[in-house]
């Protein structure tokens, strides 16, 4: 999806294993989910990561790549960047729903999963981070849709140490 329109790709992973270490919170006055995951004292590096998530959203292996980066000293906030409509893995894995319908209008027509509807969220949880943690210094992973997302907001970047984990939006390299 980060170079081409929403394909096969994007219905196609593997499963993480593992018990969960973070927590489930809400951020800008409970307006949107996220989860945290925090590293352990003696590995904090007063550094965090912002985690822009594929459309299933916060899932189990999402919430495990979070802690994963957490284990290595990083504050990671996983953010619900679709207002509570993530698609289900079901959903996803079996074909059973039309991507480009519902990031128009999500699952009830009113929900878009666009640039006016997402951008805001974004910024919501770049301010929390700096607001609430502290953090002088962000990182960000983005995958799949939430690649076009951190590349969206590379202009931010100027400022701080962001990354990159997947490929560049064509239109946004453009910018």
């Amino acid at each position: 999806m980060t170079s081409y329109p929403p394909a096969q790709c994007c219905t196609v992973g593997f499963r993480h294993e593992g018990a969960l270490q973070g927590k489930a919170i809400r951020i800008t006055g409970g307006k949107h989910e996220a989860y945290l995951a925090t590293p352990p004292p003696d590995k904090a590096k007063k550094f965090a990561i912002l985690f822009l998530p594929d459309i299933m959203g916060i899932w189990k292996n999402s919430r495990l790549l979070s802690d994963e980066f957490a284990s290595n000293g990083y504050l990671t906030l996983l953010l619900d960047t679709f207002n509570g409509d993530p698609l289900p893995v079901r959903a996803v894995v079996n074909d059973e729903v039309d991507i480009f319908k519902w990031l128009a209008g999500g699952s009830t027509g009113d929900n878009p999963h666009n640039e006016p509807a997402v951008d805001p969220i974004v910024l919501d949880a770049i301010k929390f981070l700096r607001e609430e943690y502290g953090v002088k210094k962000l990182g960000a992973v983005g995958y799949c849709f939430g690649a076009k997302y951190l590349v969206r907001h590379w202009k931010w970047a100027k400022e701080q140490a962001f990354y990159q984990a997947i490929v560049w939006f064509d239109e946004h390299l453009r910018e």
